[in-house]
């Protein structure tokens, strides 16, 4: 009797595990596609028992401050490295984990229909990109601590109905909740999906309601802070200014709300990257979607005395969509105003209700065809779905199939076909990315070196300095504007743009003609210094060797040049320090050794001595006060 009872128990988990790992199972086969270089691939922070440190300690060492995610990363990459399907499988399992949370949740809570719910949810096409995507470990782990939050605090308050504390599943649901919060910010709406949950359950709230959410507001407040503040950095460093004011926010989130609950009811076509709304406030049509949106909440809360589910499914809905409603400065939100992704946790509740709809279907066998017949219809979009993110270039290619008119997603192919170096089709993109918006910077910048490369300099001039002109802060286009004047001879003109593009930032990596030419943060410096020096200005050239040397202290050439600087300045013990290091890094580069020759020393220092110590830290003249 026990077995079978216990079968009973399990086996509508283990059915819905089952077909949340088959339906997403395609996903296991992608590689890295975009941002999952800077997040893993190439996040120098996961490379080092350090790097856990300063992922905790230093805001600003990753992307966003999500220390938790960034130390699953961290233990990822040391179990993985650079092995894609080991991220995968992580994001796979949890998403079937979030099913069951998911469905326990919705049991606590007395919700009708609970597994078809989940199910729904689990299954949906629009979970995909936080399945398939590296990136959205953020989702699905934030997700996970979430869903375990809300599950304690739903005991916590069936225990205090029962007349007891409570106490320890609130002390679990607190700790899960700050979890959550580290592993992605955007959890920090779950206290009000908490209290909409209450109140649907109840029918109203009581102030010891909102006391119990308090100390998860305190939670939240200070990584909240952290995130918007990286927020604005990152569109700050990158050069591109978004600054729509209130009534424009409100036309976007009106239209971005109806546009999420699209995809829901009906998954296609969906993109990895969705045009930007453009709105106009003095269009009343623009205004149509806000004002619909208000009113179908209003209907709802009406008949709150017969039903309260819709009212709370569409308060759940928009308070969990809020913050990627373009209320919030977002750096996306420069290029696009939805994804699917955002609408991950917030598509819990349209499922919640709709599961609950499917359980009073009568009979129950009719309740179990429809069911399965939808579950099977949306396993089978998840599955084909998934296989879309195999790589970031199908993934793109992809989006502008079924959304032509998405910059972003154009830019990004864009830059794919040019990596692998179909520059006529490249060039082709960036130009369509130009005609659908003008002032696009890194089109700019990206088309402007490909003129340079193909050898239309005069082109390339004017690209970039349009560029530079758009944005007095973008590193990149500043540097190639060097690059492009002093490929047409003109030096001095290339130094000012030069030196203007290392005073806002001296720690740039930059690149000649997009081709990684310059590999290390130093090099930059360097080809300052010896352009100065070319230039007849020796002098001036010394800071710029000095900072490369800080920058990238194995820099064996900035050692070779200003040992020779110095030596012509008539420097000559520092000169001939510089250049034995510059022998001692490249060996079998004869240059120091006959520079030392003619200084008439020998090329080694005396036994027992040490290399020589870098050039004491130095900053460019004009990049005091530069972002750092």
């Amino acid at each position: 009797m026990r077995l079978p009872g216990l079968v009973r128990t399990l086996a509508p988990a283990l059915l819905l595990a089952t077909a949340t790992l088959l339906a997403h199972a395609s996903a296991l086969r992608g590689d890295f596609i975009w941002d999952d270089d800077a997040n893993v691939s190439h996040n120098e922070a996961l490379r080092s028992i350090d790097g856990l440190r300063r992922i905790w300690l230093e805001p600003g060492t990753t992307t966003q401050y999500y220390p938790l995610l960034y130390t699953t990363f961290w233990g990822l990459y040391r179990a993985f490295g650079d092995e894609p399907t080991g991220y995968h499988s992580l994001n796979w399992l949890l998403q079937a984990l979030n099913a069951l949370l998911l469905w326990r949740v919705l049991v606590r809570l007395g919700v009708p229909g609970a597994w078809w719910g989940a199910a729904l949810w689990a299954l949906h096409p629009v979970a995909v990109e936080s399945v398939a995507w590296i990136t959205e470990l953020k989702n699905l782990q934030s997700g996970a601590f979430a869903l375990a939050a809300a599950l304690a605090f739903a005991r916590f308050d069936e225990a205090r109905e029962r007349g007891a504390s409570g106490a320890l599943p609130f002390g679990l649901a607190l700790v899960a909740f700050a979890a959550a919060v580290a592993s992605k910010t955007v959890t920090a709406t779950l206290p009000g999906a908490l209290l909409v949950a209450l109140w649907w359950k109840r029918g109203r709230l009581r102030a010891r309601d909102f006391a119990a959410v308090v100390p998860m507001a305190a939670v939240v407040a200070p990584l909240a802070f952290l995130t918007v503040g990286a927020e604005a950095r990152l569109g700050e460093n990158r050069g591109f200014e978004w600054a729509p004011d209130f009534t424009e926010q409100l036309l976007v989130a009106g239209r971005a709300l109806w546009f999420y609950a699209a995809r829901l009811l009906w998954p296609h076509p969906l993109g990895f990257v969705y045009p930007r709304f453009e709105v106009d406030p003095s269009s009343a049509r623009d205004w149509l979607a806000p004002l619909a949106a208000l009113a179908v909440v209003a209907a709802a809360l009406a008949v709150r005395h017969r039903t309260r589910g819709p009212a709370a499914t569409l308060l759940f809905y928009g308070g969990m969509l809020l913050p990627a409603l373009g209320f919030l400065e977002i750096y996306y939100f420069r290029f696009a105003s939805t994804a699917d992704h955002w609408q991950y946790l917030a598509a819990i509740g349209p499922c919640a209700l709709a599961g609950a709809g499917l359980a009073r279907l009568r009979p129950p066998a009719a309740q179990r065809a429809v069911g399965v017949a939808v579950l099977v219809v949306l396993g089978s979009l998840t599955f084909a779905r998934a296989r879309v993110f195999a790589s970031s270039e199908t993934l793109f290619a992809d989006s502008l199939t079924a959304w032509p008119d998405s910059v972003m997603a154009r830019y990004n192919l864009a830059v794919l076909v040019e990596r692998r170096g179909d520059d006529e089709a490249a060039e082709r993109h960036y130009r369509e990315v130009l005609e659908r918006q003008p002032g696009h910077l890194r089109a700019l910048n990206n088309l402007g070196l490909l003129a340079l490369r193909h050898g239309r300099g005069q082109e390339a001039l004017a690209l970039l300095g349009e560029a530079t002109r758009r944005s007095p802060v973008y590193v990149e286009a500043y540097w190639n504007l060097g690059t492009a004047l002093e490929r047409l001879g003109r030096p001095a003109a290339a130094l000012r743009a030069y030196r203007r593009s290392l005073a806002i930032d001296p720690r740039a990596a930059l690149h000649t003609l997009g081709r990684g030419a310059f590999e290390g943060v130093g090099r930059a410096h360097l080809h300052v210094a010896s352009l100065l020096v070319r230039s007849g200005h020796a002098e001036q050239a010394i800071p710029y060797y000095e900072n490369a040397l800080r920058l990238e202290p194995g820099l064996a050439a900035a050692y070779l040049q200003l040992g020779v600087v110095r030596a012509r300045l008539g420097q000559r013990d520092a000169a001939i320090a510089l250049l034995r290091e510059a022998a001692r890094l490249a060996p079998d580069d004869p240059r120091p050794r006959r520079h030392l020759a003619r200084l008439g020393v020998a090329p080694r220092p005396a036994s027992g001595a040490g290399p020589a110590a870098p050039p004491a830290a130095t900053v460019a003249p004009g990049a005091r006060g530069a972002r750092q």
